[in-house]
C-alpha cells in the first residue's frame, strides 16, 4: 500500500498522460483494493488464532475501509467520474468528496498496517 503511495502514484502521472493515467489507475485501484480486501481478511482469521483483541479489531477496520472502497466508493467515484466528463458540473463536489473519503481510508489503513507491523515486531 504503501509502495503504492509513494512510488507507483507519482510516476503514474510523471510518465502518462492525464487520460492515460486515469485510465491505468481506474483499472488499477479495483484490483489493489479487492487484493487487500483478501489479505485483510486473512489477517483478520489469523489475528482470531492469536486470540489478541487489539489485532483482532485493526484486522476488521482495515478489512472494513477495503470492503467500502472496494464494493461502495469505488463505483460511486467512477460513476461521479464519468458524469463530470460528460459535462455534469454539479457531479464535480460529489466525485472530489467520495475520492477524498477513499483516499482518508486508504490512509488509515496505511497508519494502522504500519503500526501492526512495527507493534508486532519489537
Amino acid at each position: 500500500m504503501l509502495f503504492f503511495v509513494v512510488v507507483v502514484s507519482p510516476v503514474v502521472f510523471k510518465a502518462l498522460s492525464q487520460d492515460a493515467a486515469a485510465r491505468f489507475l481506474r483499472a488499477v485501484f479495483p484490483r489493489l483494493f479487492l487484493a487487500g480486501l483478501f489479505i485483510s481478511l486473512a489477517m483478520v482469521m489469523l489475528s482470531l488464532f492469536d486470540k489478541e483483541l487489539d489485532l483482532i479489531l485493526i484486522s476488521c477496520v482495515i478489512t472494513a475501509g477495503f470492503a467500502i472502497n472496494y464494493l461502495i466508493l469505488t463505483p460511486k467515484i467512477n460513476k461521479a467520474r464519468d458524469a463530470v466528463l460528460s459535462g455534469d458540473e454539479q457531479m464535480e463536489k460529489p466525485f472530489k468528496i467520495l475520492h477524498l473519503l477513499s483516499v482518508l481510508i486508504f490512509v488509515v489503513q496505511i497508519c494502522l498496517s504500519i503500526f501492526v507491523v512495527v507493534t508486532n515486531t519489537m
